[in-house]
């Protein structure tokens, strides 16, 4: 059985895709107070593409050691990305987006512990 052929417009607009996301891409944090676009480095950029091949949204629970590192990093050094005009744009490129829980304040001690810890001290 023959595959329909979409013929070389879909193949060459394919390759513009991905050499504008190798040249320009962002990649997307999405988090409660809304998503947040990070310009990672070339290097990054490549390492991410990587990590997004197979899937276009990952929650972070389920990244690597080293991917949970890569997007900890690009997210503290406050790397924003920004448009051409110099604003927020969903027209960027966008490579893939991180889905970040919300932080959670810090459990409280169950019952149980507490008299422990009081019976130790």
């Amino acid at each position: 059985m023959l595959l329909p052929s979409y013929g070389p417009t879909l193949r060459t607009g394919f390759a513009v895709m991905w050499m504008e996301k190798i040249r320009h891409g962002v990649l997307q944090i999405s988090t409660d107070t809304g998503p947040r676009y990070v310009a990672p480095s070339f290097v990054e950029r490549i390492q991410l593409l990587w990590m997004f091949r197979n899937f276009h949204i990952l929650p972070q629970q389920v990244l690597s050691r080293h991917e949970r590192q890569l997007v900890e990093m690009l997210c503290t050094e406050e790397r924003l990305a920004r448009g051409r005009n110099g604003h927020f744009s969903d027209a960027l490129c966008v490579i893939g987006t991180v889905e970040r829980p919300a932080q959670l304040p810090p459990r409280k001690p169950s019952l149980r512990a507490v008299a422990q810890h009081k019976q130790t001290a």
